[in-house]
């Protein structure tokens, strides 16, 4: 994006928040290498005004954009610095966009939120084609694989979501799964399912888990243990509960997703990843499993009943 943006004319700063160097002093040597003395100046907001006012300057004869990718990342001070600058900037030539985990301090700085839809297969496949152009199997992968089955395999355990998506095909480049060679790509199909988690959706997953309410995580454990999408009357009837609250609740954090299979409304785990760390962190007690087992039972049986043919 930094570039697209840079081959328009546009002046832009990309700011990661594991860079060595500070979110001001990136901004200070954006504008114009000039270091504020903060010395003196025991009020944040003096400081917070004076970065505001210099940016706003030297935008007066250029359009400029400032990308800050993990926002969550911030300290405080840095956060309330992006907070003033972008309610600073009214009518200037500046765009402000930060990138982030959807957690409360990131919702409380009053911005626009924009949430990336998951990719369809026909858009994962596309980005791979875009970012390696062709990727060859090699001798060693399974003989009936394709790379069709890769974009499968991909799609399946990130759910569609970008960021996923980015961190496995990382992963597998540095566990060279993908790596390249005499001017292409290629893949070990036959070691894709010896790939850990990224550690860093690993940590993603398990803090956004320690958020979910008990309610919320039975669901999550009845959706592992059916590994396939399920109708909520099934998991109500699992936990002896009204579920579609907690339902609404874990689709608005992303951990399971909406979908209708003939013409039934079910619900699904969001990823294969997701569904892995879950049965790493979470127990499943005896009476969980069993529930789940017994209304499973209960549903079939039923069924067996209606679809028994008249004699």
């Amino acid at each position: 994006m930094k570039f697209r943006y840079l081959i328009k004319g546009y002046s832009v700063l990309f700011y990661l928040t594991r860079e060595k160097t500070r979110f001001h002093e990136s901004l200070q040597t954006f504008v114009d290498g000039r270091k504020i003395d903060f010395s003196d100046k025991e009020d944040k907001f003096q400081i917070y005004e004076e970065i505001t006012e210099d940016l706003i300057k030297y935008a007066k004869d250029k359009d400029i954009i400032i990308m800050v990718d993990d926002l969550e990342e911030l300290y405080d001070y840095e956060l309330g610095l992006f907070r003033y600058i972008g309610y600073g900037l009214k009518d200037s030539n500046i765009l402000l966009i930060g990138t982030s985990q959807l957690i409360e301090k990131i919702s409380n700085l009053g911005f626009e939120i924009l949430n990336l839809r998951p990719f369809s297969k026909g858009e994962t496949q596309e980005l791979l084609e875009k970012t390696f152009f062709k990727i060859s199997l090699t001798k060693d992968s399974v003989k009936t694989a394709s790379i069709n089955d890769f974009t499968q395999w991909l799609h399946k355990e990130s759910g569609g979501n970008p960021l996923f998506i980015v961190e496995t095909l990382k992963t597998l480049y540095e566990n060279k799964v993908i790596y390249y060679q005499t001017n292409a790509w290629h893949i070990k199909t036959d070691l894709l399912k010896k790939i850990a988690i990224p550690k860093k959706l690993d940590d993603l997953l398990e803090t956004r888990l320690k958020t979910v309410g008990d309610d919320e995580l039975s669901i999550l454990k009845i959706l592992c243990l059916a590994n396939s999408p399920l109708e909520s009357s099934i998991i109500s009837l699992a936990l002896k509960s009204e579920v579609n609250i907690a339902i609404e609740r874990l689709k608005n954090t992303g951990l399971i997703r909406e979908e209708i299979i003939n013409k039934t409304r079910v619900v699904i785990i969001s990823n294969q990843i997701l569904i892995q760390v879950i049965f790493q962190l979470l127990t499943f007690n005896a009476s969980i499993i069993a529930s789940f087992f017994i209304s499973f039972k209960e549903i079939l049986s039923v069924s067996l009943i209606f679809s028994k043919p008249k004699s």
